[in-house]
């Protein structure tokens, strides 16, 4: 038996050929690609194992070199980290970009060695970067070249010298991004010069990809004519479906100047940029120039963006200058923006004068064919233009219809916004408030104004007109009111219209409201109510003036709609507006003001004609006497002290006895009472009653206590704790329990 149990063991413990072969093919390939490349890797990094958790780590500027000379061989890192642990100074030497390449149209060309993993630099600064020379147009510059669905991230670049005309794709940190790349949190300083296609952060990136939370402070040019210059990148441009571009949250404090397509944050863009801000000099020499945006093309929205600098264009005709997107227009090739939409330009702020050449506007200098442009705000102290000059808008044109993209319906839409440029601020030879409206049968632009003057929520709105039709298109029938609140003065306001079912409440706030157009308020459904203090404004002193209803007062045409009506709980008026006055309301005349508004609504008191009945004066009431007299005949001699046979005509009958009363003759203290006071001494009765009065009020206080008198003191019978006691019974039964155990075993012993 235990023989054939070792022949057994031997025969499975021998190896099988096909085994033996796996296992040498495995060593081989371990030997020819695993080892070299861990080897590689320990020969370049300081540690790390490549891993988001434990990433290669950089320490070094010959370990920086040792990792761009890999990846420029072929090591892309794709799904592996690198980690930047200390400053490190490129100073005195001509920098070859990480991930060297050329770009072809939306790729690259197949020579190119792409950086695809994640750099993270840590908060560290690289310092002295410099790259004077190209080998082509198209090479990309910067301290990494081509990163391709890679991340960048983390580091701050000081003293940057790019200089090189003769490149039309640059930036500081990246030259060229692509298939989803992010870079973010980087910071760049110094100068960034090259012939187009350039950027503070970035030089191109196409149809996909993030810069978020970058700020430049470095000087970027663009010095040929082909242009697409901007603070963070040059050109965000080409689209794909189902992919985007996105710039967010990124400033630019570097001036910038190009020669077209010139922004604060991109030059040429198809991306959504959002709150980015731009504080420098933006000057251009053609078209499209923008303090956020040079030109906007075929897809994107910019919005909750600011410029507080100066925008020119230093060309006389120059087309398109605007404090935050010089021109909107769908143009180029349809397979390259393959995916398209109308561009939507929202809640953005321009403080900076405006120099164009031709159309110039505080928001967007020119507009083609499709734009909703809304919710601006504009304070440029001028806006000047040889053609086209506006606070919001300096041009809309409808140009070759044709060529707009099918999915994208014609149409402008200019509304809610605010420009505080005054008109004679304006120059231009055909110029507008708002904007210059080239085509206003297919163009709207309707409900802007000088100041925001109402709010609904948290939305902002330039008329009131403009807050009732949000609520229109936002709230149906509902019982809880929807609040408008005015926050300006507002001065020819147009019609208010309110066709929705709802309760709105409209509060004045303290402002005043001056309507150019009547009626004041169209009332087609719903109720309005109107509260505060405030000068409600129209045109005559006829009620039609203020307010008309869809089909007579307080009526509707439709059966099932609930009928309009207006309630006055507050403001003044010039129209007598007693039908309107709400309930618990009243209408008081002024006298006769300047704007003639004379009657004012305030809440009713009751002698107001509310529906209160006056309460009787109080004064009728006879007061009450100083003297606790018993009701009935006054004592002649109020001044005799009180007996018991005094007060009244009638002996009032004695109460009976409580079960515990004082000795006839014992003092009995009862606090808290007058009689106390005015008596230091009191008969058998009138002891009784108060020991049973205070017997009673102390029991509706504490039902656990009362008082009993004994031996000429007060005795609390119910507050002592019951705890002690308990405690000592407790004692006593187990000690009476111990003795009898004791008793008992020495009872046993004897036995």
């Amino acid at each position: 038996m235990k023989a054939n149990q070792q022949n057994t063991t031997s025969k499975m413990a021998k190896p099988s050929i096909a085994s033996i072969i796996c296992a040498t093919l495995f060593a081989i390939l371990l030997a020819l690609f695993v080892a070299p490349q861990m080897a590689q890797a320990q020969s370049i990094f300081a540690s790390g194992t490549g891993t988001s958790e434990d990433p290669y780590i950089i320490t070094t500027v010959d370990q920086f070199k040792a990792f761009r000379d890999a990846v420029n061989r072929g090591n892309a890192y794709a799904g592996e980290t690198i980690a930047l642990d200390a400053d490190l100074n490129l100073s005195g030497q001509e920098w070859t970009p990480i991930g060297a390449g050329t770009r072809r149209t939306t790729s690259y060309t197949a020579t190119t060695t792409p950086f695809k993993g994640v750099f993270n630099g840590k908060g560290h600064t690289i310092s002295g970067l410099t790259i004077t020379k190209t080998s082509g147009e198209d090479y990309a510059i910067g301290l990494f070249g081509i990163v391709d669905g890679g991340v960048i991230e983390n580091f701050a670049l000081k003293d940057v010298n790019i200089n090189v005309d003769a490149s039309g794709m640059a930036g500081a940190a990246v030259g060229f991004m692509l298939n989803g790349a992010g870079a973010s949190n980087i910071q760049v300083s110094g100068t960034v010069s090259a012939g187009g296609g350039v950027g503070g952060i970035c030089g191109k990136m196409i149809e996909s990809g993030t810069i978020a939370g970058c700020t430049n402070n470095a000087t970027v040019r663009g010095t040929s004519a082909k242009g697409n210059v901007g603070g963070i990148v040059g050109a965000a441009y080409y689209t794909r479906l189902n992919a985007e571009m996105h710039l967010t949250q990124c400033t630019n404090n570097g001036e910038i100047t190009g020669h077209e397509a010139v922004g604060g944050i991109v030059g040429l863009s198809a991306a959504t940029v959002s709150n980015c801000t731009n504080t420098a000099p933006i000057t251009g020499a053609t078209y499209s120039i923008g303090g956020i945006v040079g030109e906007q093309r075929n897809y994107g929205i910019i919005s909750a963006c600011s410029n507080s600098a100066a925008v020119t264009n230093t060309s006389s005709t120059g087309y398109g200058t605007g404090g935050i997107v010089g021109w909107i227009r769908y143009n180029g090739a349809k397979t390259a923006y393959a995916s398209c939409c109308s561009i939507s330009v929202l809640n953005n702020a321009n403080s900076g004068a405006i120099k164009g050449g031709t159309g110039a506007g505080g928001i967007v200098g020119v507009v083609y064919d499709a734009a909703t442009i809304t919710g601006n705000e504009n304070t440029a102290p001028s806006i000047s233009d040889a053609n086209f000059a506006a606070g919001i808008a300096g041009d809309l044109q409808k140009v070759d219809v044709v060529s707009l993209p099918a999915v994208i319906k014609l149409g402008i839409t200019v509304e809610n916004n605010v420009s505080t440029t005054p008109m004679d601020s304006i120059a231009g030879a055909d110029k507008d408030q708002f904007a210059y409206n080239n085509d206003p049968l297919d163009f709207i632009v309707q409900n802007n104004g000088t100041a925001w003057v109402a709010q609904v929520g948290t939305d902002r709105f330039a008329t009131l007109t403009g807050a009732f039709d949000h609520v229109n298109q936002t709230t149906s029938t509902q019982t809880t009111p929807v609040m408008v609140q005015l926050i300006a003065d507002g001065t020819e306001q147009p019609t208010a219209t309110l066709n929705t079912s709802a309760n709105v409440e409209l509060d004045l706030a303290g402002h005043n409201i001056d309507f150019a157009k009547i009626p004041a308020f169209d009332l087609q459904a719903g109720t309005l109510t109107i509260v505060g203090e405030g000068r409600v404004l129209s045109d005559t002193d006829e009620l039609a003036s203020l307010v008309t209803f869809k089909d007579g007062e307080g009526t509707t045409t439709d059966d099932h709609a609930t009928p309009a009506k207006l309630e006055l709980k507050g403001g003044t008026y010039k129209q007598d507006v007693e039908p309107y006055v709400a309930e618990g309301y009243t209408q008081v005349i002024l006298p006769k003001a300047t704007d003639e508004a004379r009657f004012m609504v305030t809440k009713a008191t009751p002698d107001e004609g509310g529906d209160t009945p006056p309460t009787p004066d109080t004064p009728d009431t006879p007061d009450k006497p100083d003297t606790p007299d018993t009701p009935g005949t006054t004592p002649d001699n109020p001044d005799k002290p009180d007996t018991p046979d005094t007060p009244g005509t009638t002996t009032p009958t004695t109460p009976d006895k409580p079960n515990t009363e004082p000795s006839d003759n014992q003092t009995t203290q009862t606090p808290g009472t007058d009689d106390e006071t005015q008596a230091g001494t009191t008969t058998a009765d009138d002891n009784a009653s108060a020991a049973a009065a205070d017997k009673a009020t102390h029991n509706a206080k504490n039902a656990s206590a009362s008082t009993t008198a004994a031996k000429g003191k007060i005795v609390k019978t119910g507050d002592f704790a019951m705890a002690p006691v308990v405690g000592v019974l407790a004692l006593v039964a187990l000690a009476s329990i111990v003795l009898i155990g004791l008793s008992r075993k020495k009872s046993a012993s004897r036995k």
